[in-house]
């Protein structure tokens, strides 16, 4: 755990620890995020040095905003923002810092939100032990849930076993669940780090989410913590609870919280490098995140996955595939593994794989999976459309995506009514609660209406609908290819 170093405040640092605070203020503003930016780069040397001199108590908004900023003695902070403005994103950056550059510093440096006094937080490496003077019935209750999940993962998977078991992981196999990190919970608050392991065991869920809120109010320095409730928030945004332009931001920036307190599993840099991609469609930056999670874990299967999942959609699909040849043989046998590899093949146009993959999943797990809707969707695209709604209509859309392929379905079965009755469904369900436009916007390709599903990819891109990552390679769209408005919408995605 990261430890906050002695002085910061209104007393001077002494003096070999101030000497460390300024070498890493060095080689922060020599980074590329800093050094291309003077008015940061001042106000991150301004508030270093006056918390370095003791001088924490005069760094306010108004003084920062005459000094730093030269606004001058009628700098009135309620009408100029310059301050708050500029500290968010000093914040960015610096979060940003401890990702790229800054990934091995000693020394981290923290802006906590409400104030501009800064933090310097010393990192040192989590040694599991167990701490003293916990009460009895505590200390037994976490060896008990610790002994539980140990021996739970090694009877499932590595990963999130309720997502394996139910063949749906947080991410509808994007990035895939991460594995449970078994640490020594905190010395001081071992409160937190049993509400975390409980949120762990029901991951994705609204309940889980409320353990974890809890476990960070209780020690906000719990970095898996952190991780998992990016997780949870990318999961979200996936199943279309929510836009994911609302949720992203707040997924990144708890990812980048878990690496500043020195917490870099590969599942953190999927993360970023997913959000990277559909949150701001800097394709390189995504598979730089996406080869870092590699380099930490050349075996982890979900890191190696998600990096096919890249290449696909950038429209190489044969290396794509090739990243899916260096998977093990038995990677493949969990179906939240297998549904995420169907996604890969049913992009890259492999559907006689999806077919064979998908039905040993449906032969092994009744209900409904995201394997039935790429097994639907891969006997659709075949021209079965009668034996694709059996699938489909087994993974009906219980949130707000899916609409689309059910529509092209009942059409090319026939059956026109059934698919306006699901495009009122969409409509209906899209004027009360949030629905993927992308999905709409299938839903009116469908019917040949170019100029409603031309406007709901419009606002698809508003609110950072996911789905729009495949838009190079998605079958569904290979009747408007041609459109200049869809050329646009490509170039507008850097695609």
């Amino acid at each position: 755990m990261s430890a906050v170093l002695e002085g910061a405040g209104s007393r001077a640092l002494d003096g070999a620890a101030a000497e460390l605070v300024r070498a890493e203020l060095e080689r922060i503003l020599a980074s590329p995020g800093l050094s291309q930016s003077e008015s940061l780069a001042r106000l991150l040397r301004h508030v270093v040095t006056e918390t370095l001199a003791g001088r924490a108590g005069r760094i306010k908004e108004y003084t920062l905003g005459v000094e730093v900023f030269q606004r001058g003695a009628g700098f009135d902070p309620k009408i100029d923002t310059i301050v708050r403005s500029q500290a968010r994103r000093l914040r960015a950056k610096l979060a940003d810092y401890y990702v790229r550059e800054g990934a091995g510093s000693e020394i981290v440096f923290e802006l906590p939100k409400g104030t501009y006094v800064p933090v310097f937080r010393r990192r040192d490496p989590v040694r599991p032990r167990v701490p003293s003077g916990w009460p009895w019935h505590v200390l037994g209750g976490v060896l008990v849930l610790t002994v539980s999940v140990w021996l739970f993962s090694r009877l499932w998977s590595p990963d999130a076993a309720g997502a394996e078991r139910s063949g749906k992981h947080p991410f509808s196999g994007i990035a895939g669940p991460a594995r449970l990190p078994l640490l020594a919970p905190g010395e001081r608050r071992p409160e937190a780090y049993r509400l975390y392991l409980k949120a762990r065991m029901a991951p994705g869920t609204a309940r889980s989410m409320a353990w974890l809120d809890e476990a960070l109010r209780a020690d906000p320095e719990l970095a898996p913590a952190w991780l998992a409730r990016a997780e949870s928030m990318v999961s979200r945004a996936y199943s279309a609870e929510e836009a994911p332009a609302r949720i992203h931001p707040l997924a990144r920036e708890a990812a980048l919280r878990a690496v500043s307190l020195g917490h870099h599993a590969p599942a953190v840099y999927r993360i970023l490098g997913e959000i990277a991609g559909t949150l701001d469609w800097d394709w390189e930056e995504s598979d730089r995140m996406l080869r870092r999670a590699l380099e930490l874990d050349r075996e982890n299967s979900w890191s190696r996955l998600a990096y096919a999942q890249l290449l696909v959609r950038r429209g190489a699909a044969a290396d794509a595939l090739e990243q899916l040849r260096r998977l093990g043989a038995a990677d493949g046998s969990a179906p939240a593994m297998a549904c995420a590899l169907a996604s890969v093949y049913f992009l890259a146009r492999q559907y006689d794989h999806v077919i064979e993959i998908c039905q040993v999943v449906s032969d092994s797990v009744p209900g409904g999976t995201d394997c039935h809707y790429w097994m639907g969707r891969a006997l659709l695209a075949t021209g079965r459309p009668a034996e694709a709604l059996v699938f489909l209509e087994k993974r009906r859309p219980g949130s707000g995506q899916g609409f689309g392929s059910l529509v092209s379905a009942y059409l090319a079965a026939g059956r026109g009514r059934a698919a306006l009755r699901i495009r009122a469904e969409a409509e209906d369900r899209a004027a009360r609660a949030y629905v993927s436009p992308v999905s709409l916007a299938q839903a009116y390709f469908a019917f040949g209406d170019l100029e409603a599903g031309f406007r709901e990819l419009e606002r698809g891109i508003e609110v950072r609908d996911h789905s729009l990552a495949t838009l190079k390679v998605e079958p569904a769209y290979d009747g408007i290819r041609g459109d200049p408005r869809f050329q646009r919408i490509l170039r507008r995605l850097r695609l």
